[in-house]
Parts: structure tokens; C-alpha cells; sequence
């Protein structure tokens, strides 16, 4: 027996039915995320940033446009894994946001926030103030799960300000005192370091010291570090001097460049 014309159109409406269902569940998931996004931009980021992501000029850096154009960054860690640490380990250093200069503190929100509370107001800011607008392709909100991963670090608001460079593709000046990586006496490979060395990728150009948790500018461009048996030498390249530099662990210092 042939189905009968009745019992084609009441399969298509069961099918439609179900098609809206599973699109208004999304639209209604979205919508909520959005609002809790809303509350904590409207409790904890407003007084600075402001009600319309505007910020204050030279105190407070606008939202609006300008972390839809970070979001979209692509060097160093990029620019949606730059955001998500800006959060969790705030921002230590000055900046240049449309041609004005703001030299503040960003706090660490990753001890006050949970990281679904991260999640939720960085999926709001950057589908917020025409930013959704701005942003390169089509825009996957962040996680818990994905703030969880960037958690646990150890990083301050100075290393991140080092990743906002490296993601922005900008150079930092050594901070510290002392012989700079150009002045540095050129040793031959062989001199530099006689044994293997275990290396590491290193894509945002700061140096770390474990287990001490000590840290460090570095050199600028750098994009890897290999450390010496014993631990008291470490060798970064630099990539926009065409150098390798080595570091004293203990301190930092730049020991010597060898020519590559």
C-alpha cells in the first residue's frame, strides 16, 4: 500500500517540526550565553571599558573594533589564544589603541572569574559593539573547557603584554639592565655549547626559568629555546636577526650571540 498524500505532508511537518526545534534550542543557547556575556561586561568591565565597549581615551582602551581586530591577529599564539590569557593573566604595559597611547594595568581575572564567566564575556565583547561585524570568518564561541586549558601558566600581566607584541608583530626593548643581545660577544657554535641540547618550541619570545618560575624578556622574535644539560645555559634564536643568543639562567643576562 502506497502512502497517501496526507501521510507525505504530515511527515514533512514532523521533519520541519523537528528542523525549528533544533534551531530555536540553538537560537535560545546563544541568546543565553549573550546575556550572561552581558552581565558580567555590565559588573566587572563596564566602569573601565564602558556601557558601549567605547573605553576612556588614555585611561581605558575601547572594546568596540579593537579586540575584533586582535581576535583576528594570526601571529604568535594568535589572536584568539592572546585574548583568553589577557583575561586570565591580565595586562602589564603600555599599549596604542587608533593612535592613543594608554599605559594602565589590565587585572588578572582568572582568580575572581570562573572560567565560564571568561568565556561568556569574551563570546559578548566580540559579538558586541559592531566587533561580530569585524571578526575574519565565521566566529566559534570560546569554552570553559578552552579558558581551562590557558589556566595554570603561571604568567603575569608583563609576559602577557610580551604575547600582545609577538601576536601584534611588534618588537619589545629588553627591560633589564645590562648587555643587550647585539652588544653580546659572537662565540662560535662549537665554543657556545659543547653539549646536546633538549629543545622546546617557544612562540612568544619570553624566556622561563623552571622549576623557578623565574621569567624574563628575553630576546624579541624569538620562537624557540633549547637548554643545556646542566641548566645554567640557555639558547634562544632569533629569527628576525638571523642570530642564536645565550642566556645565563641564573639571571637572564645575554651571555654571548653565535652567528647562524
Amino acid at each position: 500500500m502506497h502512502p497517501t498524500i496526507g501521510q507525505y505532508v504530515l511527515s514533512f511537518i514532523a521533519v520541519a517540526g523537528t528542523a525549528i526545534g533544533i534551531s530555536l534550542s540553538a537560537n535560545a543557547a546563544e541568546s543565553t550565553r549573550f546575556e550572561r556575556g552581558a552581565k558580567v561586561y555590565s559588573q566587572q568591565c563596564a566602569a573601565c571599558h564602558q556601557a558601549q565597549g567605547q573605553g576612556i581615551p588614555g585611561s581605558f582602551p575601547p572594546q568596540k573594533n579593537h579586540t575584533a581586530e586582535l581576535y583576528n591577529a594570526t601571529d604568535g599564539i594568535g589572536g584568539r589564544q592572546y585574548l583568553g590569557h589577557v583575561l586570565q593573566y591580565g595586562l602589564t604595559g603600555s599599549i596604542e589603541v587608533g593612535g592613543t597611547a594608554y599605559n594602565g594595568n589590565m587585572p588578572a581575572w582568572g582568580g575572581a572569574l570562573t572560567n565560564q564567566q571568561i568565556a561568556d564575556v569574551l563570546n559578548y565583547v566580540l559579538t558586541a559593539f559592531g566587533n561580530e561585524q569585524r571578526l575574519a570568518g565565521e566566529f566559534q564561541p570560546y569554552t570553559a573547557e578552552e579558558i581551562k586549558a590557558i589556566a595554570g601558566q603561571n604568567l603575569s600581566g608583563k609576559d602577557v603584554y610580551q604575547l600582545r607584541q609577538a601576536v601584534l608583530g611588534q618588537s619589545v626593548a629588553p627591560s633589564r639592565e645590562g648587555p643587550t643581545a647585539r652588544s653580546a660577544p659572537e662565540l662560535s657554535l662549537e665554543n657556545a655549547i659543547r653539549d646536546p641540547l633538549y629543545v622546546a618550541v617557544q612562540n612568544s619570545g619570553i624566556v622561563r626559568a623552571l622549576p623557578s618560575k623565574q621569567a624574563w624578556p628575553g630576546v624579541a622574535g624569538a620562537h624557540y629555546d633549547a637548554l643545556s644539560p646542566d641548566g645554567s645555559r640557555l639558547m634562544v634564536s632569533g629569527f628576525k636577526t638571523g642570530n642564536v643568543y645565550v642566556l645565563d639562567t641564573a639571571n637572564g643576562d645575554v651571555m654571548a650571540s653565535v652567528a647562524i
